[in-house]
């Protein structure tokens, strides 16, 4: 079963104040791994999206396979956030992710998993750095932890992003976004890519 999340947050302003996450990862119903041989399908789109995060990962091993690990009705718009993250970044900094898809990703995890809750919080101190902490369910009996907590640098930040408390990449956040925002900063890619 695919663990990764699903954020919609309500009020998550920049880094300060408190989320309100609706989210499941992997809650219940059939997930299919799709292969393809040659051309842009899901398989061919999660080798690309790895092979542009991978700089970033702490482990890139495993990202591909977890990528592909998709619900067959939510494959569309998996890979309409796919193509979307590959054509945005394109030559530029692929650890980050544009709003417009930040918005596919919500609709893919919407997808995926329709109902369920996590709740988050959020929190900025004065000296620019941020973080937020998400607890989400991934099935009847189990839980996971996503946290991004970002340290200001120059003019951004750098994030390191969290799987149940273990390390799952760093990277810089230069401009666009919320900071910490699991949908819109740079920690983005870097959780639901591969997870």
């Amino acid at each position: 079963m695919r663990t990764h999340g699903l954020f919609l947050l309500a009020a998550a302003a920049a880094c300060g104040g408190s989320a309100v996450v609706d989210g499941v990862i992997g809650g219940g119903g059939t997930t299919t791994t799709t292969t393809t041989g040659t051309g842009t399908g899901p398989a061919m789109l999660c080798s690309a999206a790895c092979d542009s995060i991978a700089s970033c990962l702490s482990d890139p091993s495993g990202c591909e396979q977890r990528c592909n690990d998709v619900t067959p009705a939510c494959v569309t718009m998996h890979e309409e956030f796919l193509a979307c993250h590959l054509d945005t970044t394109a030559g530029g900094n692929a650890c980050s992710i544009s709003l417009e898809c930040s918005n596919l990703l919500g609709q893919w995890l919407t997808c995926e998993s329709p109902m369920g809750l996590g709740v988050g919080s959020c929190f900025a101190d004065s000296d620019g750095n941020c973080g937020c902490s998400l607890d989400v369910s991934v099935g009847p009996n189990d839980a996971i932890t996503m946290d991004t907590l970002c340290s200001k640098a120059g003019n951004g930040a750098v994030c390191e992003c969290l799987v149940n408390g273990v390390e799952v990449g760093e990277c810089n956040q230069t401009s666009g976004g919320s900071t910490c925002d699991p949908l819109e900063g740079c920690c983005a890619p870097l959780l639901f890519i591969p997870f």
